[in-house]
């Protein structure tokens, strides 16, 4: 079942409206049609009250995708597209295709949403303000200034410095200009994302309890802390690993001058004669000379099942020499990784930059290898070491 719907595109950007929404948008029109508006104006009629309460509702949400596709469109001016903008539960969301390229992108792109909701607070207050002495149209009042009022807090609130609100991401900005780390930056604010949303929860759950009753404001914040922490757990792990990645040399990962393998081996006769913790090495098929034609993998080859091992050769199974990746030794697991579709069997030949010379392999499985989930905080375990498949003497 499809929980999420495209609505067409704004500014090129595609829009998309999860049915979440059909939700906060009944418990929008109802408090409004129900419980503010009859308060206000005693003599609006039932279907007058709807009315106000829906158009109230339109322009709450149309208010938060203008938050949103701020996000996009300064994102843009940095050259990071913006895939898509999803209205949901929790408010929106607009998905980048990757991360900001600087600290002041970072800054920009952040404050960008915040920025116009404070705008179109000013603009709905402004509005009221028309109407504050007006008998007649009192519930437009009431709506103008209520979207006011909403727009105007949900500037300030996200401009709390956790990750992921737009004051994490404002944080992150400060600090990776400060310690010149990206990923370090990104960590600390993942952290206080963390423990923002442990505390929601935690003051929530001893609120309700306090109070003894189950109230609409305190479940809210129980829900809202729940989604930071898990949003923040997201954040620390991105940034854990990207971090590592950024820094984590290729020859590291490598396996040193593999023994190559001659291309005629059946894959039954390769398997068999595979040093033990040598599985995820590619080792290089020869035919005639000591030139690779290609690549073997022993973990890729060991899916193969049944006779077909006994009568397939590595000639007929390796990776060609002419597909595989080719990397200089200084270059780190990220730039690697770019190059890569991860989920696909493939092959990295590392290259000495002084000589060109092949000076080791590296399988996807070896890669995948950094790509260890953290711990809660965001310490990440050693690495293990790089298979090892000496060259016969």
């Amino acid at each position: 079942m499809r929980t999420t719907l495209r609505a067409g595109r704004l500014a090129g950007i595609p829009i998309e409206i999860n049915i979440s929404i059909i939700g906060v948008a009944a418990f929008v029109i109802w408090t409004l049609a129900f419980r503010i508006l009859p308060q206000v104006d005693t003599d609006a009629s039932l279907r007058v009250r709807l009315i106000a309460a829906v158009a109230c509702a339109a322009l709450f949400f149309a208010s938060i995708l203008g938050h949103e596709l701020g996000h996009a469109l300064v994102a843009r001016r940095h050259d990071v597209q913006a895939t898509a903008i999803t209205l949901w539960l929790l408010g929106g969301v607009a998905k980048l295709v990757r991360q900001a390229p600087t600290p002041r992108a970072e800054f920009q792109i952040a404050a960008a949403g915040p920025f116009a909701s404070f705008l179109f607070g000013l603009g709905f207050a402004g509005a009221a303000a028309l109407f504050v002495d007006r008998p007649d149209f009192r519930l437009t009042y009431v709506v103008l200034a209520w979207l006011g009022a909403v727009n105007i807090l949900l500037a300030i609130s996200n401009l709390f410095p956790a990750a992921p609100l737009d004051g994490g991401r404002v944080l992150t900005a400060a600090l990776w200009k400060r310690l010149g780390d990206a990923e370090r930056a990104r960590l600390i604010s993942g952290r206080c994302g963390l423990i923002l949303g442990a505390v929601l929860i935690v003051g929530s759950v001893v609120a309700l309890v306090w109070v003894g009753a189950v109230t609409f404001g305190w479940v809210s914040t129980l829900v809202m802390g729940a989604f930071l922490l898990f949003a923040a757990r997201g954040e620390i792990i991105g940034a854990a690993v990207r971090g590592r990645l950024a820094k984590l040399p290729i020859n590291q990962l490598m396996s040193s001058y593999p023994a190559a393998v001659h291309g005629n081996q059946t894959i039954e006769q390769f398997l068999t004669t595979t040093p033990p913790g040598g599985s995820a090495t590619a080792r290089p098929v020869v035919r005639w000379d000591r030139t690779p034609v290609g690549y073997a993998v022993p973990s890729h080859l060991s899916e193969v099942v049944g006779p077909e091992r006994s009568w397939t050769t590595l000639g007929d199974s390796m990776i060609d020499a002419k597909h595989v990746h080719r990397a200089w030794s200084t270059e780190t697991a990220a730039a690697v990784l770019e190059r890569l579709d991860i989920d696909e069997p493939s092959v990295v030949v590392i290259h000495d930059p002084e000589t060109g010379a092949e000076i080791g392999t590296l399988s996807d499985e070896q890669l995948r290898r950094a790509l260890v989930f953290p711990d809660a905080w965001g310490r990440l375990p050693e690495l293990e070491k790089a298979d090892v498949v000496p060259t016969p003497a």
